[in-house]
């Protein structure tokens, strides 16, 4: 179910991997660059949003915040769920097809012409930029894809940056330690940038403080401020950061965005059943979901009949962890499901084995087998794990033609 720009993209770049370091990037970009210099100059404002979890939500809340003001903005965001084109959104809609065609066709003709090596989330970067200086946007929403420090988004020098929570991932880059990965992603601060972060620990917030101080940025964390507190659920964290951002931005105090925003709490309706999908990949990610699945005003656990869940690559520790963690919503009449997914960066099925089976944990190795076995009974399948997963159990969904559910009242 691929698009031609994704069949074009794996033909040229093979699958999505982070190869660290800038020089590169910024060497063949040096003209866009000064472009973008020359804008900001002239008004143009970049939001870089980083963090572990709650980025993609962030970015897209923040856009939402710049569409219901009329205000024209621009989204860069990866992964994609549904299309390659979300990663180059404009307030108006995302980018056709056609012209991210374009825009990578003479992206790859001219790194080739240049002798340098692009890979499939900087040739996408590439025609971002180069879109991005086409329109006439006031705002541009950068989520960072890894890190931040070592990212292609820190080519840019964005004035102000959203910091979402921070936690384990990805720690053959960042490493190990909760203060080592915030200093990471604090690499894409800027002297006298604006910092505005959700930080619960009060460890990583003094270790923030420090680093703004450093830096001479003007820094202001929603935890420290009693804005949020332990008890907010983790999309209402996210939600009410976009809304300081924006009101950072525009002046204007403004109420955190509400409604599902895909792959975010999205619902779908099939055949009697509905599906609710959750892009949660890791274990903190899938710890504080589930807090949020169990507590008001969402309460899914009661109305669902069966998880499905699968996961990217990841050390054994950590996707037992995070089955462990689904479990809790799991009972013997709506079973854990643990699957496989087609995609060179999905863990192998093997990888799931050594996690008890039984009557709320089961195994079934190939996902369509999921649609054979749910049995025609209504009820809720909650949809979660890497966003590849679920991006592909949406995609399947709505090519045999299901439809947007209708909001439910929350459950009190």
């Amino acid at each position: 179910m691929s698009s031609p720009v994704e069949a074009w993209l794996w033909e040229h770049y093979g699958a999505e991997r982070f190869e660290p370091g800038l020089e590169r990037v910024r060497s063949f970009l040096r003209s866009e660059l000064a472009e973008v210099k020359k804008l900001q100059q002239q008004g143009l404002k970049l939001v870089t949003i980083a963090g572990t979890n709650g980025k993609g939500e962030t970015a897209y809340a923040l856009l939402e915040h710049a569409r219901q003001t009329g205000t024209p903005a621009l989204l860069w965001t990866s992964p994609h769920i549904t299309s390659v084109t979300e990663r180059l959104q404009h307030t108006a809609g995302l980018i056709p097809e056609a012209e991210l065609q374009e825009l990578l066709d003479g992206v790859r003709c001219d790194h080739l012409a240049a002798g340098i090596g692009l890979s499939y989330y900087e040739v996408l970067w590439v025609a971002f930029l180069r879109w991005g200086l086409r329109q006439k946007a006031r705002v541009w929403i950068l989520e960072v894809g890894l890190g931040g420090r070592l990212d292609a988004v820190n080519l840019l020098d964005a004035q102000l940056v959203g910091l979402c929570s921070i936690s384990r991932d990805h720690q053959e880059y960042l490493g190990p330690r909760l203060d080592g990965i915030l200093q990471e992603k604090l690499g894409v601060l800027r002297p006298g940038a604006t910092l505005i972060s959700a930080l619960e620990s009060r460890y990583l917030r003094e270790h923030c403080g420090r680093t703004a101080r450093k830096f001479a940025v003007v820094w202001h964390d929603l935890f420290e401020s009693k804005a949020l507190a332990p008890a907010t659920d983790f999309s209402a964290r996210n939600r009410f950061l976009a809304a300081a951002l924006w009101e950072t931005l525009s002046g204007t105090a403004v109420a955190p965005i509400q409604g599902a925003l895909i792959a975010r709490g999205e619902r779908f309706d099939w055949q009697g059943k509905e599906y609710v999908f959750f892009g949660s990949h890791n274990p903190d990610g899938v710890r504080k979901l589930v807090q949020f699945l169990c507590s008001p005003p969402y309460n899914i656990k009661e109305e669902l009949t069966a998880i499905w869940a699968s996961f990217s690559q990841r050390d054994l520790k950590d996707l037992h962890a995070m089955i462990k963690s689904l479990e809790l919503l799991a009972t013997d009449e709506s079973p854990l499901v643990i699957t496989q997914f087609d995609h060179p960066k999905a863990a192998s099925f093997g990888e799931f084995w050594g996690y008890r089976e039984g009557a709320r944990v089961r195994y079934v190795q190939a996902w369509r087998k999921l649609f054979e076995e749910a049995g025609p009974a209504t009820g809720t399948i909650l949809v979660v794990g890497s966003y590849y997963f679920v991006a592909l159990l949406r995609a399947h969904l709505l090519h045999l033609g299901a439809r947007p559910a209708r909001p439910k009242p929350p459950v009190r």
